[in-house]
């Protein structure tokens, strides 16, 4: 028995201004889940650059997020390795991290109406998928991304599975970006927490080491 969670991920990108390269603004990773005891095991990279139709997408998905028009968003897409889910454990976890230079704003489900689930995230068969944002604090948290915990149980009886579509963003981690990033969501918070196909966004931080 073999799962996998694959991340759709391509190479950073950089937009050449008075031929200099200079950083992007937002860096955007679409992820694609599947996890499903007993099924083959698949990864596929599937979003190859911005002007895709899944690209666009996924800098549409931020422009309405933060309320300005797409054309103006100035975005990449963040280098990160795939993730492969062992396939003999039921319970695992990990962290998406940030790239150097950036901190993480958000992350939020791509695409409402996937599979059975609710808001974007199936987590059919007592499976659980849950997230949460963290971000540096000193002498309690050294990390900075989206951490993840998957629960898809070993049962022959249920069609034990986790799946979805979701976007992580990321912000240039300048002086004053809390300012300038208003959208983005606070240390400690709980993107979502899944279970038996109920999902529940943004919930407020319950990890203390997380908190701000």
């Amino acid at each position: 028995m073999r799962a996998i969670f694959w991340a759709v991920t391509i190479a950073f990108i950089c937009v050449v201004q008075n031929s200099k390269s200079i950083a992007q603004e937002y860096l955007l990773q679409r992820y694609d889940p599947f996890v499903q005891h007993g099924k083959p095991s698949f990864l596929e990279k599937r979003i190859k650059e911005l002007n895709t139709k899944e690209g666009r997408a996924a800098v549409n998905a931020l422009a309405s997020y933060i309320g300005i028009d797409p054309v103006k968003i100035d975005a990449g897409i963040a280098r990160t390795a795939d993730i492969l889910i062992p396939p003999d454990q039921e319970d695992i976890g990990g962290l998406i991290r940030t790239p150097e230079g950036y901190t993480i704003c958000y992350a939020k489900p791509a695409m409402d109406d996937i599979g059975a689930g609710q808001r974007g995230i199936e987590t059919y068969g007592d499976t659980i998928f849950n997230t949460s944002l963290v971000r540096v604090i000193p002498d309690r948290n050294n990390d900075d991304g989206l951490v993840w915990n998957l629960v898809v149980p070993f049962e022959a009886i249920t069609d034990a599975r986790v799946t979805g579509v979701f976007d992580v963003v990321f912000v240039k981690a300048d002086p004053g970006w809390r300012q300038h990033h208003r959208e983005c969501r606070p240390s400690g918070e709980h993107p979502w927490l899944a279970r038996n196909n109920y999902t529940s966004l943004n919930v407020p931080c319950s990890v203390p080491q997380y908190c701000e």
